[in-house]
């Protein structure tokens, strides 16, 4: 059924990706992880000054935005199992935690810039890309679109709908957590070299 699950949130994902009223209203589910993390990283991360009760207080963190985010996911299965066809309802709230429409759209405007002027198809690239987009010619634009289009392939498709085949709902919400953890907190800064260290590790 996770299989079927999968291909259905897929569908839906392409076809609607994730509505601007809904989120207007309600927020992402992916933004609502970020801002657990957020916060546990504001009030448990004590910076360069303890680097081993940061690395001990970075599992932790870690460990407890996994938790909610699987028992969250959980329930939601339970309750979509419940009822007749609930496994269209799994595959909508699946579908959240894809971006292969909002990937397309991103890239697309990067072309669309490109056949009008450079100075169009810098702009687009720059919200996507860490680089400086006007220090590309057409080719590098180009280019970086394409490699932001692969890479974003793996991280916002493909992964998350092993997980989801394999695993379900709880599946692909942890993966997301995962990667949005490492997105978050697992840079070489000097506030977040230990603190993060368990998020970079488990994403990798």
């Amino acid at each position: 059924m996770t299989a079927v699950v999968a291909a259905l949130a897929f569908i839906l994902e392409r076809l609607f990706g994730y509505p601007k009223a809904v989120e207007a209203l309600i927020g992402h589910p992916v933004a609502w992880i970020g801002g657990l993390i957020g916060f546990l990283d504001t009030r448990l991360n004590h910076g360069a000054d303890a680097p081993e009760k940061n690395r001990m207080a970075g599992v932790a963190a870690l460990a407890l935005v996994l938790f909610m985010s699987g028992l969250l996911a959980g329930m939601l299965t339970a309750f979509c199992r419940a009822v007749p066809f609930g496994f269209v309802a799994e595959a909508v709230f699946a579908s959240a935690f894809l971006a292969s429409r909002q990937l397309g759209e991103a890239v697309g405007a990067v072309a669309r810039g490109l056949r009008r002027t450079l100075g169009d198809g810098q702009t687009a690239l720059q919200p996507i890309v860490g680089r400086d987009a006007k220090s590309l010619d057409a080719h590098g634009t180009a280019r970086a679109a394409i490699e932001t289009l692969a890479e974003n392939t793996s991280d916002g498709v493909v992964a998350p709908l092993v997980y989801l085949t394999l695993f379900g709902l709880p599946g692909i919400v942890v993966y997301k957590a995962i990667n949005t953890a490492d997105s978050m907190l697992g840079h070489l800064t000097p506030r977040h070299r230990e603190f993060g260290r368990a998020s970079a590790r488990l994403d990798d």
